[in-house]
This record gives structure tokens, C-alpha cells and sequence, in this order.
């Protein structure tokens, strides 16, 4: 029972945080893609390598962003499910995944909706995915979180 409650409540909690996430998401992404937007009139080529590195730098702007939610989701489950045990320890990583892959999913069905595609659009797409293996990463190896979010807080 008690595995049930802290599945519902990372799920609730987490959901309303994932929401408030997407716009850091959001602003992450926005330096590569006012870089990706620079062109110079002479050089053509110029233009092309501006588009590759702003649209590069905005894919990891959005991933960090993204997987500083993910440490905190799975570091927050870990010390939340530390003293349950049970078959049903289960119930709460995967409430866990669902809010670690929010923002991400949050941001791509934004990008749906719209007409015109930018930058920041395409690439949730890439760094949306890569989270959700990040996600995977930081939950199957914990010491996988020190290598660059040990700084990241968690309940």
C-alpha cells in the first residue's frame, strides 16, 4: 500500500513540477537557437555551419535542462522508495518514468500544435529522447548522477 501512495504521489507532484519544467526547457534551448538564426549575407556556407552548431547547441541546452529534471526525479524516488519493499517497489519508478519524460513530452506536443516548426521544435524532438535514456542511466547506475548532477537537489 504504501508503494501505491508514493507512486500516486510522484505522480501528482511530479506531473505539476514537469509542467513548470518545460519552460526551463524551453529557455534552455533558446541561445543555440538565436545562434542557428545568425547568417551572414556574403557566405552562404557560413549560414549552413551557424544552422548545424546553433541547432547542436540547442539540442544540449534542452537535454541538461532536461536531465537535471531526471536526476532529480530518480534521486527523489530513490530516497523515497529506500524503505518500502515489496513486490509493488516497482509502481513508483515507473510513476518516476513518466514524470521524467514529461517535459519532454510536454514540449513535443507543444511543437505539434504549431504550424510552423522551429529550431527549439526539432530538436526536443533529439534531446527528448536522449533524457528518457538518461533516465535509465541514472536509475541503473547511481554513480552515473556524480559524473556531472551531484550538485542537483532531491528530497
Amino acid at each position: 500500500m504504501d508503494s501505491i501512495f508514493t507512486a500516486v504521489v510522484i505522480g501528482i507532484v511530479g506531473t505539476l513540477l514537469a509542467a513548470l519544467w518545460t519552460f526551463v526547457v524551453g529557455f534552455a534551448g533558446g541561445p543555440g537557437a538565436i545562434y542557428a538564426g545568425i547568417r551572414t549575407p556574403e557566405a552562404e556556407q557560413e549560414g549552413r555551419i551557424s544552422s548545424a552548431l546553433g541547432f547542436a547547441l540547442t539540442v544540449l541546452g534542452q537535454l541538461f535542462a532536461m536531465l537535471v529534471f531526471t536526476v532529480f526525479v530518480v534521486e527523489s524516488t530513490r530516497s523515497l522508495v529506500a524503505g518500502l519493499g515489496g513486490f509493488f517497489v516497482w509502481l513508483p519508478w515507473m510513476a518516476a518514468w513518466l514524470v521524467a519524460a514529461s517535459p519532454g513530452g510536454m514540449a513535443l506536443k507543444d511543437a505539434s500544435y504549431k504550424s510552423r516548426q522551429t529550431i527549439q521544435d526539432v530538436a526536443v524532438t533529439f534531446s527528448s529522447v536522449l533524457a528518457i535514456l538518461g533516465f535509465f542511466l541514472f536509475a541503473f547506475l547511481p554513480q552515473s548522477v556524480s559524473w556531472g548532477f551531484g550538485w542537483v537537489p532531491h528530497f
